[in-house]
């Protein structure tokens, strides 16, 4: 069980096409998935990975901005790693969205893999990186990912108790450093582009609707494994 929370801090600078104010300030997701994964032979494998969060602007109702669904991925294995197609259907705020993805991890030498950087969610496909082993205990890659966020506003605003949303590409270099088998550290640097922000209203209609410009990506996490 995988649970998730994360909270995003909006700062607007002129935003002339939501009437000169900021459309949202603070977001939060609070979310829950079940990983679930079944070999069906030595070749082929599955996973299903259902999940509920809650995307909302601090001070909207929690009632009204639950998202849930799930995705669903097939993978054959070979000996250098497996390759597989999945895909995401997701309910999201009076929206359903469905997106493909490619599931994979496959090591073409020694130094050189191909993975996903992220998990398939509520929030887009899982991307592709292309990793290279520097030593025994550090990896350089590059990679990109296509995100979208849903998220109920509260009731002030351009657009009351209606739905926010941003959609970008992510792009980035990663370099990762290993302290044994158990202690990782990650650091991340790229950028957010071809961003896109919508307002719509409480019945779906859209408000108001920008582009931003590209914006820089900065990043560290350290994880343990028990």
């Amino acid at each position: 069980m995988t649970f998730n929370y994360d909270y995003l801090d909006y700062r607007f600078d002129a935003p002339a096409a939501f009437g000169g104010a900021a459309p949202w300030d603070n977001v939060e997701r609070v979310g829950l998935s079940v990983p679930l994964f079944f070999r069906a032979s030595e070749q082929w494998s599955w996973s299903l990975t259902p999940s509920a969060d809650y995307f909302r602007e601090n001070g909207a109702d929690w009632d009204d901005a639950l998202s849930y669904g799930a995705t669903f991925a097939v993978s054959r294995q070979f000996s250098a790693g497996r390759i597989g197609l999945g895909a995401g259907v997701f309910s999201q705020l009076e929206k359903t969205r469905t997106f493909p993805f490619i599931a994979v991890d496959y090591r073409f030498s020694e130094r050189w893999r191909l993975t996903n950087p992220v998990a398939a969610g509520p929030t887009g496909p899982a991307g592709l990186a292309l990793r290279y082993t520097l030593g025994s205990h550090w990896e350089l890659s590059a990679g990109g990912a296509w995100r979208s966020y849903r998220f109920r506003l509260d009731d002030k605003g351009i657009g009351p108790a209606g739905v926010g949303e941003e959609q970008t590409v992510i792009g980035f270099l990663h370099l990762s450093r290993s302290f044994g088998r158990s202690v990782t550290m990650d650091l991340y640097a790229g950028g957010a582009f071809a961003g896109e922000l919508r307002v719509k209203d409480s019945n779906g209609n859209e408000l108001a609707t920008t582009d931003f410009d590209p914006a820089p990506l900065l990043g560290v996490t350290f994880s343990a494994r028990f």
